[in-house]
This record gives C-alpha cells, sequence and structure tokens, in this order.
C-alpha cells in the first residue's frame, strides 16, 4: 500500500506488526516496524510526531548496531529536513545515509538517497551535483528493474536541462517518459507528475517538441544520453 501511496490503510497494519513483534522479543524486527512507523506518520503528514518517532528509531538502531536501519533512519530524517525547507541539513542527512549504504552494498536504498540528493541538489541550483546524481540513480534504477524510480530519475535530468535552458535535451527525456507511462502503471509517479511537467514542459517550443518526438522512440536511460541528440 505504502508504495502505491496509501499511506493511511497502511499505518494500522504497521502499528499491528510492530505490537506482534514486541510480543515475541524479538528486538530488531521491532527496531525496523518502529522506522516504518515513523516514515509512515511523515509520510502522512505529521512531521513533527515523525521527527521525534524517527529520532528514536535511529537511536535504537545504533544500539543494536544495525547498520542498514541507521542509514534507512538517517535518510528519512533527510526527507524530513527537505520537507521543512532545511535543504542543508537534508543534503548532509541524505549523504550520510548514502554512505553507510554503499558501505552495506545496498544499492536500492543508494538508489533513493541519491534521487533525494538530486532534488535537493536541484533546488539549491547546484545543477552540475544534481545532474550527476540523478544519472547515478538513474542507472542504478534500470540495474534494479525499478521503473518508478527510473521515472523520477529521469524526470529530475530533464527538470536539470530545462533550468540550463536545454530544451532539447528536456524535451527528448519528456517524450521517452510519455512512453514509459503508456507501458503500465507507475506506482507514486502520477501524484508529482503535475509538478514535474510544469516545470519541463515550461520551456515549450519547437525545439522541446522536436526533442520530444525523438524521445519517444528511446528508452528513459536512452533519453538522458547526450549522444541521442540527432543533428
Amino acid at each position: 500500500m505504502e508504495i502505491f501511496g496509501s499511506f493511511d490503510r497502511a499505518a494500522p497494519f504497521y502499528l499491528e506488526s510492530l505490537a506482534m513483534f514486541e510480543e515475541l522479543g524479538d528486538e530488531l524486527a521491532a527496531a525496523d516496524l518502529r522506522f516504518r512507523v515513523a516514515a509512515n506518520l511523515t509520510n502522512r503528514g505529521d512531521v513533527a510526531e515523525g521527527a521525534r518517532a524517527m529520532a528514536d528509531a535511529l537511536a535504537e538502531f545504533r544500539r543494536l548496531d544495525h547498520r542498514i536501519g541507521e542509514a534507512q533512519a538517517v535518510g528519512y530524517q533527510g526527507y524530513i529536513a527537505s520537507r521543512g525547507s532545511d535543504l542543508a541539513t537534508a543534503a548532509d542527512r541524505f549523504e550520510t545515509s548514502l554512505a553507510i549504504a554503499r558501505e552495506v552494498d545496498w544499492p536500492w536504498w543508494a538508489l533513493h538517497m541519491l534521487s533525494n540528493l538530486a532534488e535537493v541538489n536541484r533546488r539549491l541550483r547546484r545543477l552540475d551535483d544534481a545532474d550527476r546524481d540523478a544519472r547515478e540513480a538513474l542507472g542504478i534504477a534500470d540495474e534494479l528493474g525499478d521503473r518508478m524510480s527510473m521515472v523520477f530519475s529521469a524526470a529530475e535530468v530533464a527538470w536539470v536541462a530545462a533550468l540550463r535552458g536545454d530544451v532539447t535535451t528536456a524535451g527528448r527525456i519528456w517524450g521517452a517518459i510519455e512512453a514509459e507511462e503508456e507501458v503500465a502503471p507507475i506506482g507514486q509517479w502520477p501524484a508529482q507528475r503535475a509538478e514535474y511537467e510544469a516545470a519541463v514542459r515550461g520551456t515549450g517550443g519547437p525545439q522541446f517538441e522536436r526533442g520530444r518526438e525523438q524521445g519517444r522512440l528511446l528508452s528513459l536511460v536512452e533519453s538522458v544520453d547526450e549522444d541521442q541528440i540527432e543533428p
């Protein structure tokens, strides 16, 4: 439910699972569920309570010396900071979480931290960093077969291109995203699509439309490749 954005529906199941693991005396599983409860609170908009619960979850993971859990909790602290527009703190937390994910060889979490870093760096107008992070995230998502993350990562590259005035690249990537949308539903993408579309398609014009037509014939990975630009 959570991955499709049904945060309210997911909430009671996390609480029930937590109670079961506490009854069983499984500390690690219970710590993981406390993290998930904290994340769910944040996703449902209760950021203040989510932040308090996340700090507790992080302390528990560190007590148990559970590095994977620590990476998750630190990363979510970055997400909470970004929602409060504390972008410097968000970037620091995402970078710390990314380093742990790489240390424990967890590419799926590294992917999501790179995606978050791309967004934060784009908001900070660190466009070179945002482009680099989004492209790396796209590469990992492609290796993992994570369509939703591929679309979000490609959309970040397109947004950066639009901010740089590179309308052909922005259009080409957007065309590839539109083609991907026709294949099958893409998780949480529809809920955020309009924001990306306004930023990327706002460039408009014949160059954008020409790139868009090219992009509809390319994969997401191919669409971010500068070599795909036709003369």
